[in-house]
């Protein structure tokens, strides 16, 4: 009885929309392209624009395990890439690999080992430059602005330490909730997927992805059951902190999760366990640093070679990377580079995504407008 009552429940119509139908359906122009990465990734990113001419390229990359999808499913205000195409920008948003918009390589197969061998650390050295690359070549334009959301602004930190040379291609860095410093996660889910138990028991069990994009019969449990959906997931979304209804959490469920590397999961217990705030960088070996760094052997992340401007903005009730660990990151860059730094948004981790309350995008706009050559 409980699983008919399950399968009965009608999804909103949004569930069963691909990126482009949701976009196209809120008046705005879209388009798919497919940007391959030097180690042989293909990514899907979309492309967002107004009726009218586009302006400027701006970037928005997601999160940890996330997908272009969050930027712009908001159903209780306006989504972030619909106000800045609305503002007149030429939108780009790129999917990591790994996500299930991005899970095809020039050779690899999908359910290999070897396809699923990467971290955050490759989607910085690979994926960003690629679809910065492609973006300023289909554009014809000199310099992109970049919004990061979690982990999407901590690997834009991490390319520019590792390839400092690409801060031209920048105009400025906007991160959402993002570091690149050891960080202490109150999130139950970020401890639970990331402690060692979990990882070294999915790794026993063969798991290669995890996180992904949940069933249909799941999603409808979700929307069976809010209260259910509520409960696990408020430490990172929690839409009472704006009086927004907790319906739309099933349909942001599908939409958002995508899916990420268990090795990625890894990676991120080892950033939250560092032994100093000030990151070192992960040893691949001589021959595979190499290829990432461009040296043989590593040290400490070379946080002055951030010389892009930023902005980091955080929410003061966020609970996975809190505004402490933001205010100590922020210390570590050249202070040149810091243009605009505000942490106590009315805001949780992912409300700056799905919530009523939009109104840190001002200052997005604003410093868009500002610093866009």
């Amino acid at each position: 009885m409980v699983h008919y009552y399950i399968e009965s429940t009608p999804l909103p119509s949004e569930v069963y929309l691909d990126f482009c139908d949701i976009t196209e359906k809120k008046g705005y122009q879209c388009s798919t392209h497919y940007v391959t990465t030097e180690d042989g990734y293909i990514l899907t990113m979309f492309n967002i624009k107004n009726k009218k001419q586009p302006g400027k390229p701006v970037l928005m990359v997601h999160g940890v395990y996330a997908t272009a999808d969050g930027f712009v499913i908001n159903v209780n205000g306006k989504a972030p890439a619909f106000s800045l195409a609305d503002a007149g920008y030429d939108v780009w948003l790129p999917n990591t690999r790994g996500t299930f918009h991005s899970q095809a390589h020039k050779y690899l197969d999908l359910y290999s080992k070897e396809f699923w061998s990467w971290t955050a650390i490759e989607t910085a050295r690979y994926d960003l430059p690629a679809v910065i690359q492609f973006v300023k070549e289909f554009t014809s334009q000199e310099q992109v602005g970049y919004i990061g959301h979690s982990l999407g602004g901590s690997m834009m930190f991490f390319m520019l330490a590792v390839k400092p040379e690409l801060e031209k291609d920048l105009s400025i860095v906007i991160s959402l909730s993002s570091t690149l410093a050891k960080f202490k996660s109150e999130s139950l889910l970020m401890n639970l997927v990331t402690s060692d138990f979990s990882i070294e028991t999915m790794d026993f069990l063969g798991v290669k992805q995890v996180l992904e994009k949940p069933t249909l019969f799941m999603t409808k449990f979700l929307q069976a059951f809010p209260n259910f959906a509520y409960w696990i997931t408020w430490d990172r979304y929690d839409p009472l902190l704006h009086g927004d209804s907790v319906s739309p959490l099933a349909y942001y469920s599908y939409k958002y999760s995508g899916g990420t590397s268990l090795e990625n999961l890894r990676f991120l217990r080892r950033v939250m366990d560092s032994p100093s705030y000030e990151l070192s960088h992960w040893d691949f070996g001589e021959q595979k640093n190499l290829e990432i760094y461009g040296k043989p052997r590593i040290g400490k992340v070379e946080y002055s070679n951030i010389r892009a401007k930023v902005a980091l903005l955080g929410g003061l009730y966020d609970l996975v990377v809190k505004p402490g660990d933001i205010e100590r990151f922020a210390r570590l860059l050249p202070q040149e580079s810091l243009v605009f730094k505000k942490l106590n948004y009315q805001h949780d981790h992912c409300s700056f995504l799905f919530s009523s309350d939009q109104k840190y995008m001002e200052d997005v706009l604003s410093l868009l407008k500002q610093h866009f050559n």
